[in-house]
């Protein structure tokens, strides 16, 4: 009689849980097809708009890169003939001021000597408002 009181608690949770984890918030969607946006139509200072001063880049390794050194490596995206694609919200979560966005993000590049490459990868950025406007300010690549 426990186990089937516990099993129906856990399922109950269960359901609660996957229909709120399900609803991304509208709001996020723009947001990132807004960056999306500076990135297909190859617009470097646009996207520089979207990341904080004190944005920290993680990657995949671990290695930590601060604003002027990400921004260094993200540049040579924006030299690029055509990209087409875009990033795909997964999962929004608040903390506290601040906000947590799981992204899928697909690239697909088409340098000026015509070579093309597909990027793909999975994050997590975190957002915070700075003078009432929404900045990355952490991104980790998983």
């Amino acid at each position: 009689m426990r186990l089937n009181r516990i099993f129906t608690v856990a399922l109950a949770l269960s359901v609660v849980t996957l229909g709120f984890a399900e609803r991304v918030p509208q709001e996020w969607v723009k947001r990132y097809q807004a960056l999306s946006k500076t990135i297909t139509s190859l617009n470097f200072d646009g996207f520089k708009k979207f990341v904080a001063d004190d944005y920290v880049w993680v990657k995949p390794d671990g290695t930590q890169l601060d604003r002027e050194q990400s921004l260094a490596e993200f540049a040579s995206l924006f030299t690029m003939k055509k990209i087409t694609g875009g990033e795909t919200v997964l999962k929004v979560t608040m903390v506290g001021d601040t906000v947590d966005v799981d992204y899928r993000a697909t690239w697909n590049l088409l340098d000026k000597k015509g070579s093309k490459m597909k990027f793909e990868e999975n994050g997590t950025d975190s957002w915070k408002q700075v003078d009432g406007v929404w900045k990355i300010y952490r991104t980790v690549d998983h």
